[in-house]
C-alpha cells in the first residue's frame, strides 16, 4: 500500500524526503460535526476571540437567537451553508462581529491530515520508505526492459521476433517477482 500511495501521489526524492511528504498534515478536511457550546467557547478562548462579544453578536438577530439555542440543545454544525451565511451577515451588519471570530467558528469544523492519514496506513519508518521507493524503481526498470525488448522487435520487422518478444511479455504479466526480470 505504502509504495502506491508514493506512486499515486508522484512522490520523488530521498526516503527522508518521502517520508516528511508522507506524513505532514496539509490536506483540508471537513467534517459535518455538531459542535457543542461548550466546544465553541473554548475555541474562542484557544483564539484569544471575546466569546461575550461573539455571543451578543449573534444574540442581535432573531435568526443567530435560534442559532444559540440549537447551540445549546443539540451543537452547531459551524460547516453548515446557512449558518456560514449567517455569520457572513454578522460580519457585514454588526461592528463588533469579525471575519476573525467567524473564522474561528467555521475552523472548528475544519482540519488537516497528512497522506498517511488520508489514505488510513500507519506512519512508516524511513527504512519501510526506502523499500518501497526500491521495489518502485525496481518495477520501473522491469517495464522499461519489457519496452525496450518489444521496441526492438518492433523496429526488426522480424515477425518471428515479435512473436516471441510478445510471448516472452505475456508470460511474465505479473512484473518482476523476486528480484528477477
Amino acid at each position: 500500500m505504502l509504495k502506491d500511495v508514493i506512486a499515486a501521489n508522484g512522490l520523488t526524492g530521498t526516503a527522508a524526503e518521502i517520508l516528511a511528504k508522507l506524513t505532514i498534515s496539509d490536506i483540508p478536511v471537513s467534517v459535518d460535526t455538531l459542535r457543542s457550546s461548550k466546544e465553541t467557547l473554548i475555541a474562542l478562548q484557544t483564539a484569544g476571540v471575546d466569546a461575550e462579544v461573539v455571543v451578543a453578536a449573534v444574540k442581535s438577530t432573531h435568526v443567530g437567537q435560534m442559532l444559540l439555542d440549537k447551540l445549546s440543545a443539540d451543537g452547531v454544525d459551524w460547516r453548515d451553508p446557512l449558518t456560514q451565511q449567517l455569520l457572513s451577515s454578522l460580519v457585514a451588519s454588526h461592528p463588533d462581529f469579525t471575519q476573525q471570530m467567524a473564522d474561528v467558528l467555521i475552523g472548528m469544523n475544519e482540519y488537516t491530515i497528512s497522506l498517511c492519514g488520508q489514505y488510513g496506513i500507519d506512519t512508516p519508518t524511513e527504512a519501510e520508505v526506502q523499500v518501497a521507493i526500491d521495489s518502485l524503481n525496481f518495477e520501473k526498470a522491469w517495464t522499461d526492459a519489457q519496452n525496450t525488448h518489444i521496441n526492438a522487435a518492433v523496429a526488426s520487422g522480424n515477425k518471428a521476433t515479435l512473436a516471441a518478444a510478445l510471448r516472452a511479455a505475456a508470460n511474465d504479466l505479473d512484473g518482476p517477482q523476486d528480484g528477477g526480470i
